[in-house]
């Protein structure tokens, strides 16, 4: 029988490895610039990367992705937006095919769950 040689404990680190901690080092103090969150739209379902702007036309954000939701009878879709404005009931624009369509953020999930937990 062949045995293999015990496993290390201790790793060596590599060059990714210390990419990756500054970067996570850069995003703990500095925060992150996006947030991920749920809309809902009035007019058509806005597609990944649809640009997301506020009032002012300024982009500040980008749909990930968007369809239409037969259970709300209405489109919904994640998008990035910038950290301030990922709150429920936040009211921006969708850039869709050159018209600024209104969306609303929500809170997610948008559906509620109904199933039942057995204990």
């Amino acid at each position: 029988m062949i045995r293999r040689p015990p496993r290390s404990t201790r790793k060596e680190s590599s060059a990714a490895s210390d990419v990756y901690k500054r970067q996570v080092k850069k995003r703990t103090k500095e925060g992150v610039p996006q947030r991920r969150c749920a809309f809902v739209s009035t007019g058509m379902a806005a597609r990944e990367k649809v640009e997301i702007c506020d009032d002012k036309e300024k982009v500040v954000g980008f749909v990930t992705s968007g369809a239409y939701s037969p259970t709300l009878k209405r489109p919904i879709g994640m998008a990035y937006v910038d950290v301030p404005l990922h709150k429920d009931g936040t009211n921006l624009f969708a850039k869709n095919r050159g018209k600024m369509q209104p969306i609303s953020v929500k809170k997610s999930p948008l559906v509620p769950t109904k199933y039942y937990k057995s204990k």
